[in-house]
Parts: C-alpha cells; sequence; structure tokens
C-alpha cells in the first residue's frame, strides 16, 4: 500500500527535478522504481526513465546498476552532462563490477566527444557591426565571421564524427560479445550463454547505440557540409607576389 502510494505521488507530480523523485532508502522501492523505469526505457522514454533510476539508485546506492542505467538513459535523452556525471560515479562505485565499468568508461567517452562538439558549437562568434542605412552592404566582418564559422563548422563535425566512429565501434563490440553469448547452447538446443531477458536488454542497448552513432554521423555530416559551404563562399583574397628588398628572391602573401 506505501509503496503504490508512493508511486502514484511521483508520476503525478511529473516535474524533471531529481527532487521529485528522492525517496528513502530502501532497496524494495529501489527495485519497484527500476522497474518502471525498465518499462519507461523500452518505450524510449529516456527522461523520465532516467529520473526514476535516479530515484532508485538514491533509495539503494550499494547497487551500482541504477546509476548506470540512470546515466545511460540520460545519455539518450541527450543530458550529456547529467549522464557524464553518472558514468564518472560508477566508475567510481566500489560494487560496479568490471564489465560495468568497461561499458560506463566507453559510454563516457561518447557523452564527452558529444560534449566537446557542442562547447565548440558554443563559441561561434557574433557577426560585426555592420554601417546602418540604406546604401549598407557586406563589410569585410562578414566574410571573416562567414569563414570562422566555417571552420568551427567543420572542427564540430570531425568531433561529431569521432563520436560516431566511438559509438559505432563499441556496438559492433557488443554486438559481437553478445552473439558469442548467444551461441552458446547445451545439448537441447537451448541457449545457455545468456539469460534471456539479460540478452534482450543487452540487444536494445545496442541498438539504442546504432541510432545515436546514426545521429551523430548525420550530424558531422551536416557540420562538414554546411562549413565546406560557408568557406567557399567567403570572400578570398588573391594571393600576391612580391619582391624582397633589393630584388633577392620572392614574398608570397596569401589570406583564406
Amino acid at each position: 500500500m506505501l509503496l503504490t502510494a508512493l508511486l502514484t505521488t511521483l508520476f503525478a507530480l511529473g516535474a524533471p527535478a531529481r527532487c521529485a523523485y528522492a525517496v528513502a532508502r530502501d532497496p524494495v522501492a529501489a527495485r519497484a522504481l527500476a522497474a518502471r523505469a525498465y518499462d519507461l526505457y523500452q518505450a524510449r522514454s529516456y527522461e523520465k526513465a532516467a529520473q526514476l533510476y535516479r530515484a532508485a539508485a538514491d533509495a539503494d546506492p550499494d547497487d551500482p546498476a541504477y546509476g548506470y542505467n540512470a546515466a545511460r538513459a540520460a545519455q539518450l535523452a541527450g543530458q550529456l552532462e547529467a549522464a557524464e556525471a553518472g558514468f564518472v560515479a560508477t566508475l567510481r562505485h566500489g560494487g560496479a563490477t568490471a564489465t560495468m565499468r568497461q561499458q560506463a568508461q566507453r559510454h563516457l567517452d561518447e557523452v564527452r566527444a558529444a560534449l566537446s562538439a557542442v562547447h565548440a558549437a558554443r563559441k561561434r562568434p557574433t557577426a560585426g557591426t555592420s554601417p546602418v542605412g540604406p546604401a549598407a552592404g557586406p563589410t569585410a566582418t562578414d566574410g571573416s565571421t562567414r569563414r570562422t564559422v566555417g571552420w568551427v563548422l567543420l572542427a564540430s563535425g570531425a568531433l561529431l564524427g569521432i563520436g560516431s566512429g566511438i559509438v559505432f565501434s563499441g556496438a559492433l563490440g557488443e554486438q559481437s560479445s553478445l552473439d558469442a553469448a548467444l551461441a552458446v547452447r547445451d545439448g537441447n538446443g537451448k541457449i545457455v550463454g545468456i539469460d534471456p531477458t539479460t540478452a534482450s536488454q543487452r540487444q536494445n542497448d545496442i541498438n539504442a547505440d546504432y541510432a545515436l552513432g546514426w545521429g551523430l554521423a548525420g550530424g558531422a555530416v551536416a557540420g562538414v557540409g554546411i562549413g565546406v559551404v560557408l568557406l567557399a563562399l567567403s570572400p578570398k583574397t588573391p594571393a600576391t607576389v612580391t619582391l624582397w628588398p633589393g630584388g633577392r628572391g620572392l614574398g608570397l602573401h596569401v589570406a583564406f
């Protein structure tokens, strides 16, 4: 009765803040919260799943799986800072298994690569002040800003491409590991290398990684493509050749 009332209150609040889901230390409540979070995760409601997994971690901090799952759901929800903090906490948790640490480190690398791209994009300079009046036209600052933004987009696209490669590499490794476990069978052909429920959850995680990888790859292509276009449209100063003092040799001045 008490547990039912607790869950009803949690979902009635529906606020994104972590304090809305705070519960006292209670492993039984933690398992109930995690079960509901798993259903939300399966339904791809990652933000709410992350909130409930964090509440489960608060209720039973001795189990590192809740914090790891919260970080994973936050990553898929695009909450990169929360995901980074969660994976770091998992790596520091004394109860985390070697496999969990390996997965947490892989996803932490993915998150940090994505954060680097986001931070680089936020550093784009704003356009300079243009002349006021009907005769105002493009200024030298316009071309300079366009080139700068173009280079920033190229760099961001490259970082997203790296992040995509990390995600795909990890997903392929996880898929190979899962396939190997599924191939272990007894004399009757029954799978004994892995529990079916665990196999299903791992496959869902792998599929989510593939989707994330394709998303990062799309961002990389868009960033590089737009960056190239901006650089191509930027006015360029032609190269000039001048004599050195005294007529000795040539000097090449190039602007881009």
